[in-house]
């Protein structure tokens, strides 16, 4: 799977948009927008596109050339903006979506960073206390204590193995990893982790956000929802939303209602009766754009808690182990010595 640079994306599209509504001719706006790009794939990308445009493509089918670099919906809803005479609102619309998904992506890495850090730290005092604590420890009961505990002098044989025979240790941790990602694909661990996921409430509201923000995006330019959403559909890369996009297709081409499809456990009860008031009242657009604008509100506020939760985990975990250190190996030294 391509991992889109969003900040890229949403620079390109937003001062696209700024461009395009200036008058400034299209070739003069990508040498513009290049200048403000750092990555140099997109660049590259920005020339290319540039170049078809030139020789007589139209703006869509010179970014499709380039889905390498641009998500299947973005290239998707900029023909559809092109198409309806609507660009700008839908570049506009498009580059503040991007930019959204850059902000979220960098409060997750950068919430990511300590926890990160207190795992490998984590990882570092186990090995230290493997290879070189308990030796120190064996040494202590061997002056101090007459019968060393049974499960530290096992220990400690197999820490005296894997120094006297690293070569076989290494193999042996290979074979072991390679026998462990084995396992983990015959139990199918994807599908596991995506039935998992089904369940739960941010994996609902992560494609209820993406569902209203295209509905309204296709609204916005003007374009029969279903004749864009099929479009959608035959090219999307993300099964999951292709399946509620047919769903939602095949309901309402049956004769139902939006408000209706939107009736449903993994929608919020908010969306359904924000979207009945826009199409009873004739303001579907506004009320869809405050749904969206609410779910993502709740989607933003349920990865925040999630992130929370990382920091304080590895902390008790670590605690958790320095704990068991100490009732391992410290107390039963104490406890001997306080015999003799």
């Amino acid at each position: 799977m391509n991992k889109f640079d969003y900040k890229n994306i949403y620079l390109i599209s937003s001062n696209l948009s700024t461009l395009n509504k200036s008058g400034i001719n299209i070739e003069k706006s990508f040498h513009i927008i290049k200048e403000i790009i750092s990555k140099k794939s997109y660049k590259k990308s920005l020339e290319r596109i540039s170049k078809s445009i030139y020789e007589g493509n139209s703006l869509g089918d010179s970014f499709q050339n380039e889905d390498r670099y641009y998500p299947s919906i973005f290239l998707e809803l900029l023909k559809v903006g092109e198409y309806s005479g609507h660009l700008d609102m839908v570049l506009e619309h498009l580059g503040k979506y991007y930019k959204d998904l850059e902000n979220q992506r960098n409060n997750v890495i950068s919430s990511l960073i300590y926890p990160i850090i207190l795992i490998i730290s984590l990882m570092i005092l186990v090995g230290f206390s493997f290879f070189n604590l308990i030796p120190s420890f064996i040494e202590l009961y061997d002056s101090n204590i007459s019968e060393i505990p049974s499960f530290l002098s096992k220990i400690y044989d197999i820490n005296l193995f894997m120094k006297e025979n690293i070569n076989l240790t290494i193999i042996l941790i290979i074979l072991y990893s390679i026998s462990l990602i084995i396992f983990l694909h015959l139990i199918n661990i994807k599908k596991l982790i995506f039935n998992f996921l089904n369940k739960s409430k941010i994996y609902n509201k992560y494609y209820e956000k993406n569902l209203l923000f295209l509905m309204y995006t296709i609204m916005i330019s003007g374009i029969p929802i279903l004749t864009s959403i099929n479009k959608i559909i035959s090219s999307s890369n993300e099964d999951k939303l292709r399946e509620r996009l047919i769903e939602f297709r095949d309901f309402i081409e049956a004769g139902g209602q939006i408000w209706e499809f939107f009736d449903k456990p993994e929608y919020s009860k908010s969306t359904y009766l924000l979207i009945r008031i826009g199409e009873e009242s004739g303001k579907i657009e506004i009320k869809i754009k405050e749904a969206f604008d609410m779910v993502e509100s709740s989607f933003n506020g349920i990865i925040k808690t999630y992130l929370n939760l990382i920091q304080p985990i590895m902390i008790s975990i670590i605690g958790i182990f320095i704990g068991i250190t100490i009732l391992i190996f410290i107390v039963p030294i104490y406890s001997g010595i306080g015999s003799m």
